[in-house]
């Protein structure tokens, strides 16, 4: 288990307990729900995430292809699509803190409240990494 601040927050994790968790999943979420929105999401994996994010979820031992769960709350004015989600790690939070990491659109929190992770973390102490991000719609019906 390694220690890590992130923000407000401090929070212990294993790394290759995630791995070997993530090992055991066949695909993201948005992969097995199929709806529009969904679908919508994994086209734009590739931008959705910005690297620094992407860089956090390596150190976690999280695959970026496997969210646990993703949401769509609809169009913005701005024509995007807010969306977001959570990566789930095996971990124990020490300080909860109260602020979420912004930059960008792009947003991200260590949490503890999450819909049921997979059955490769269920016997297992578990934290999420909840996002929110805004993407465009490409998805051609």
């Amino acid at each position: 288990m390694q220690a890590l601040s992130l923000g407000d927050q401090t929070f212990t994790f294993d790394k290759s307990a995630t791995e070997a968790a993530y090992a055991l999943l066949e695909g993201g979420d948005a992969d097995r729900c199929g709806c529009d929105p969904c679908r919508n999401f994994a086209l734009q994996r590739n931008i959705a995430y910005p690297l620094d994010f992407l860089a956090l979820l390596d150190r976690l031992g999280i695959d970026a292809l496997k969210e646990g769960e993703v949401f769509e709350h609809g169009p913005e004015p701005s024509g995007k699509r807010l969306y977001g989600g959570w990566f789930y790690f095996v971990g124990t939070i020490d300080v909860r803190g109260e602020n979420q990491i912004e930059a960008n659109g792009f947003s991200y929190f260590i949490g503890t409240s999450f819909p049921k992770p997979p059955p490769p973390f269920r016997d297992q102490p578990v934290l999420a990494v909840e996002f929110v991000t805004r993407l465009p719609w490409v998805l051609r019906t």
